[in-house]
């Protein structure tokens, strides 16, 4: 049986292509020839040449090549384009998209994208509910982050006589998220009760 080779594409800072990329793909290590290819952050920019040397590419989030030229060159290679989102298409109160033209952009990109790459997967239903219009066969394959190599979990009960502690943990890829919590976590370093009960981190 001929081997087959799957390239995924991560980039700096992009959590979301660690877990929905890497994680996946490390699993499948064993039966097929996987590799990677790390970009900079926001520069995700596929050549020809990635097309023609593998049988699958898989990705997460957006690329910058546009649709038509990625398609292109899975027809010209009988290539596979396996595509992953963990978020819906924008809206305009998306905390990323908040300029109408970029927004426009990204949001016909996305809905091109789900009608014509060969296999479409989501991190939850409601990010699915929103792309059945586009097309029946969305698979939702839900974040799992234990034994990824990303996090240490540790087992602690709580037993009441310290501060209970509360986090956030992310790539800088979703500063634009923390931003929109701004007043929120305002509200809590304000809130001299709420301290004497709980550490909130941020890391």
């Amino acid at each position: 049986m001929r081997d087959i080779k799957i390239l995924g594409v991560l980039e700096e800072g992009n959590g979301s292509r660690f877990h929905r990329v890497k994680v996946i793909l490390d699993g499948l290590a064993d039966d097929f020839t996987v590799n990677y290819i790390t970009f900079p952050f926001r520069e995700v920019v596929l050549t020809e040449e990635h097309f023609k040397n593998y049988d699958v590419i898989v990705s997460s989030w957006i690329i910058t090549n546009p649709v038509w030229e990625i398609n292109m060159w899975c027809s010209i290679h009988n290539c596979k384009w396996i595509q992953d989102q963990d978020d819906g298409i924008p809206q305009s109160n998306h905390p990323y998209y908040k300029e109408e033209k970029q927004r426009e952009y990204c949001k016909r990109w996305i809905q091109q994208m789900a009608i014509t790459c060969d296999a479409l997967t989501v991190a939850t239903e409601l990010i699915k509910s929103g792309f059945e219009e586009l097309r029946r066969d969305v698979m939702v394959s839900h974040n799992f982050l234990p034994e990824s190599g990303q996090f240490s979990l540790e087992n602690k009960n709580w037993d009441g006589n310290r501060k209970l502690i509360c986090g956030i943990a992310s790539s800088y890829s979703h500063l634009p998220d923390f931003e929109e919590l701004r007043g929120v976590l305002k509200k809590i370093g304000n809130d001299v009760e709420l301290q004497k009960k709980i550490k909130f981190v941020i890391f």
